[in-house]
């Protein structure tokens, strides 16, 4: 139930101000264009648009008196939220005949912006996302009834992207009066700028970890010393510690920290790949194996433990690492290591803007780059896997003795070189896709619908999956190894 409006004194309150000696609003007298004037000991409304308010700058906001919340009762807040950007101020220019998606909210005066922002969140599924922030504005009538608007604070949608400094403001330091609208622009930050933000210094980032009682690892301290640390990056580390599972591996393993603070999803799609090639592996090899299955189970197991391997190296190596210093952490002397440092992870990873950026050219030797490691891992499990079959092979024929219906030991060498080819091509190009598909869905359907991103990230890994089964047979037969 929304309630009534404002009554025939309001328009003329605002203007004298509660009045007295006081003059305009909590200060001094009125101001021109509906701008209230010299601060008092609270401030001043500012003028008829967004922008700063008009008169001195205030240092400071005065404390926020609180509330018992359980003694007073709440008042009416109208919210309307915009995605895009603020409602245009003529949209609020007749009364009865605001801006659509009105959102009431029944909350106190001591209510601070990252509480509106949680209650925003709540009821608009587009500002659930990461990479969004929400921008806030005052809408109240002038001197002479006309509305205006002042922008009075911008947060961070999801908290764990880290603070700013308006999330603490309260609306009664911002001086809302009952009658204010509350105007919310609901704001996607460029794919380029998701991890832009400001570094704090070693001792602000272990004051930080202090706080939540976290310990910081070694190369992140060093990391603060040296460049200072991203807010972003070491809010999320810390949110990353209040889950029992996860908070063990980024403790344990910089290598899986990084890509978790890089995307949330990171070991979601570890656990989907690792669950979908063993479920198609075993079908396929209870179809091949038949009544056989768990005579020659050694041989499934070995290939299955291979394939689980395999699968971690192939999603961490496409996973975008978090840069977690002000600089990116690029800083190899030589050469080499810093032309490396500037290819992504995947061709179409996100540049972030002002520490590493991308250009078509790095994104071309991301798949050189790819090839090589992708062609290395498989040589790699492809000699561990076939040379453990082989043995096992070799050993069962050792003890039952060789029969005329046993098939030919495959070729070690050359079935490794196989694997690798097929990586290197195959899977580098596959997964190159796959990335590219994942961070579409991620900025269009799923910025909407989060949990859409979960679904697809299932539906396409599973697709790839079969399709990549069907390539290694073919380049294996090729090859004469199969």
């Amino acid at each position: 139930m929304r309630g009534p409006g404002p009554g025939p004194d309001y328009y003329h309150e605002r203007q004298r101000g509660y009045g007295g000696p006081r003059g305009g609003p909590y200060g001094g007298p009125p101001g021109p264009r509906g701008g209230y004037g010299p601060p008092g000991p609270y401030g001043n409304r500012g003028g008829p648009f967004m922008g700063p308010p008009m008169g001195p700058p205030q240092p400071q906001l005065p404390p926020t008196i609180p509330v018992d919340r359980e003694k007073t009762c709440p008042l009416l807040l109208r919210v309307f939220p915009k995605l895009g950007g603020h409602n245009r101020l003529e949209a609020y220019a007749k009364r009865g005949a605001e801006p659509p998606g009105e959102v009431a909210v029944y909350t106190w005066p001591d209510a601070t912006l990252r509480e509106l922002a949680e209650l925003v969140r709540e009821v608009r599924p587009d500002a659930r996302r990461n990479n969004v922030r929400l921008s806030f504005a005052f809408v109240y009538p002038d001197r002479r009834g006309v509305s205006v608007m002042k922008q009075v604070g911008e947060v961070w949608s999801d908290a764990r992207r880290g603070s700013t400094p308006d999330d603490d403001k309260s609306l009664q330091q911002l001086q809302f009066q009952t009658g204010d609208f509350l105007d919310v622009a609901i704001l996607r930050q460029p794919a380029t700028e998701h991890a832009v933000s400001l570094p704090s210094d070693q001792q602000k980032a272990e004051a930080a970890a202090a706080a939540a009682k976290v310990q910081l690892p070694a190369d992140m301290v060093q990391t603060a010393k040296s460049f200072g640390i991203r807010s972003t990056a070491l809010s999320k580390y810390i949110s990353l510690q209040s889950l029992a599972f996860s908070g063990s591996l980024v403790q344990r393993f910089p290598w899986v920290r990084d890509r978790m603070i890089a995307d949330d999803k990171f070991l979601f799609k570890v656990v989907i790949e690792v669950l979908i090639d063993s479920g198609c592996a075993t079908v396929a090899e209870v179809r091949k194996r038949g009544d056989e299955f768990w005579a020659e189970f050694e041989f499934y197991l070995s290939d299955l433990l291979v394939g689980c391997v395999l699968d971690v190296v192939l999603v961490s190596l496409m996973a975008p690492r978090a840069v977690l210093g002000g600089k990116a952490a690029a800083l190899g002397q030589s050469a080499l290591q810093r032309w490396l440092a500037g290819i992504p992870s995947a061709a179409l990873e996100a540049s972030v803007k002002g520490v590493k950026q991308y250009s078509v050219g790095s994104r071309f030797a991301c798949l050189g780059v790819k090839f090589l490691e992708y062609s290395l891992a498989g040589i790699t499990c492809g000699f561990i896997g076939q040379g453990l079959a082989n043995s096992l092979m070799l050993l069962k024929r050792k003890i039952h003795g060789e029969s005329e219906n046993d098939v030919a030991v495959p070729p070690l060498f050359k079935t490794a070189l196989v694997w690798g080819l097929f990586m290197g091509v195959s899977s580098n190009l596959r997964y190159q896709a796959v990335f590219g598909l994942e961070r579409a869905v991620d900025m269009t359907i799923a910025a909407r619908v989060p949990a859409v991103a979960y679904a697809t990230t299932v539906a396409i890994r599973f697709v790839n999956n079969v399709i990549g089964g069907e390539n290694f047979i073919d380049m294996a037969r090729w090859a004469g190894v199969q």
